[in-house]
């Protein structure tokens, strides 16, 4: 079969995770599948390959060349020596005639141990008046492994380099990585112990904590998947708002790496789901909106609110675009912020349930604040394994520099909040030029059918912290490593274990 592989955020998919979702999709095992041929396409983003589904392993066998039989494991490589060693070997042989163009035609011996180099050295210098002796074994065992692991012909050769410091000029250099600590898990049968329900005012009926888990507004299914949704179930007289949930961290964040597994997204006309951070007293603590969308959009929108002074520059370092203004003033222009529209149409709605969700991704540091979407069949494996490098991930879908907002001034002590809003500001406003929503939005508040798909369903939320490890490496430029004195032997062969008995 030929196979098409989107891959946007990533610039080519392995094979070996291109044979589990295979496997997976057509309930065959891993071994069984077979990938090749793959072509990334002009510009990236996408790739077209063949796959190949065997029934069992003795039909593969049959079938399938050596080599791609050699890379399943199915067959042993033939080691054999280079082309070009052949040749020489070949050419040799030529030279000679009889018994000798065997030995010609035979690989070079190695060479001999530096132990036995600094035997023979030994012995050649100390013939008149010394004698060498093997040192016991035993003795050798006790030397430290510091001292013992110097044998290495090489090792050897670049430690006395470094210290020989009188015939070279030395630099230090400072290197440092940042690594990303897991702080923060909030996943499984105790999600919600470390949430805050929120009940305060606004047009959409927020639940307390009891009432949401009577009437199964969230709770946590048996495989620990967490689900949060709308009342779905009740028809409303005209005028009344619709129960939901919101649901703030107990725990504030300055900074730090925000990965969400979610599956599911709320989505549908007169609905507002949001997945974002807030400080206190906003906006003075400022606001990021990492998953927010209205109706039936298929484009994730990310936006920051802030107190004046905050500016979204056009570094050209995401890949989405642009909307609305840069200032990200949330004093003016009722509230709208400075956003920017994720490119993919299924990062937010239908197309990304329907995809199976993916992974979104904050990083809020020195560097700025950048967001990520990544496909559920593109995450990243350093993500997979919880270790998460974010230098080494493709260009985020949005990003505000430091250049023009400073991070850590406008946004301060921030609680993470996921919420589903019914009508509200932006969706009620929006409601009347909305394709497909009919009637007004307090209308379409009536029917439960109307919210089926108001839940979000969400795998984990992580929260990993910053540490920077700071390094100094030293680095020398000796000279030739020239014959050692008979000083320099004797201390070696105390090193490899070679007694001088004079």
């Amino acid at each position: 079969m030929i196979v098409d592989v989107l891959h946007p955020s990533r610039p080519n998919v392995s094979k070996s995770e291109l044979n589990e979702k295979l496997a997976a999709l057509y309930k065959t095992e891993k071994e069984r599948v077979v990938t090749f041929g793959f072509r990334t396409h002009f510009g990236g983003g996408r790739s077209t390959g063949f796959a190949l589904i065997y029934d069992d392993e003795a039909t593969q066998k049959k079938f399938e060349p050596r080599y791609r039989l050699v890379r399943s494991g199915l067959a042993t490589k033939v080691e054999k020596p280079s082309r070009k060693l052949r040749k020489e070997r070949k050419n040799r042989s030529k030279k000679v005639r009889g018994t000798k163009k065997t030995k010609a035609a035979e690989p070079a011996k190695k060479g001999r141990t530096l132990e036995e180099l600094i035997h023979d050295e030994i012995s050649l210098c100390c013939i008149l008046c010394c004698r060498p002796f093997p040192l016991f074994d035993s003795v050798k065992t006790a030397m430290p492994r510091s001292i013992a692991d110097l044998t290495n012909p090489l090792q050897l050769r670049a430690d006395l380099n470094s210290t020989n410091s009188t015939s070279g000029s030395n630099s230090t250099n400072t290197s440092s990585k940042a690594l990303w600590i897991l702080e923060d898990n909030y996943a499984g049968q105790t999600f919600f112990d470390d949430w805050s329900f929120y009940t305060g005012p606004d047009p959409t009926n927020y639940v307390d904590r009891d009432t949401a888990f009577n009437s199964s507004l969230a709770y946590v299914m048996s495989d620990g998947t967490i689900i949060m949704t709308g009342d779905d179930t009740t028809t409303l007289p005209l005028g009344q708002n619709r129960k939901s949930v919101r649901i703030s961290s107990n725990k504030t964040y300055n900074g730090g790496l925000f990965i969400l597994d979610v599956n599911r997204a709320p989505w549908g006309c007169g609905v507002w789901p949001a997945f974002w951070t807030v400080g206190d007293n906003w906006p003075n603590g400022g606001e990021i909106d990492i998953i927010e969308g209205v109706h039936d959009n298929v484009h994730n929108q990310v936006t920051w609110h802030t107190l004046p002074g905050c500016t979204l520059e056009d570094t050209g370092n995401f890949t989405g675009s642009l909307v609305g203004q840069t200032d990200c003033n949330a004093l003016i222009n009722s509230n709208s912020g400075c956003g920017i529209t994720d490119w993919s149409r299924v990062s937010y709605g239908e197309t990304f349930d329907a995809q199976g969700g993916g992974i979104y991704a904050m990083l809020w540091d020195e560097t700025g604040i950048a967001v990520w979407y990544f496909y559920r069949v593109s995450i990243p494996k350093d993500i997979l394994v919880g270790q998460p490098q974010p230098t080494t991930w493709t260009t985020p879908s949005a990003s505000l520099s430091p250049g023009g907002c400073d991070p850590f001034q406008f946004f301060v002590n921030h609680s993470i909040i996921f919420d589903i809003t019914f009508c509200g500001d932006w969706a009620g406003n929006t409601y009347a030029t909305t394709p497909g929503c009919t009637g007004t939005c307090q209308e379409h508040l009536q029917d439960p059918t109307n919210f089926v798909n108001a839940s979000w369903s969400i795998n984990t939320l992580k929260v990993y912290s910053k540490q920077v490890l700071t390094g100094v490496v030293s680095s020398f430029s000796p000279r030739r490593w020239s014959t050692p004195s008979f000083g320099a032997l004797v201390f070696i062969a105390w090193l490899t274990g070679v007694l001088l008995v004079c």
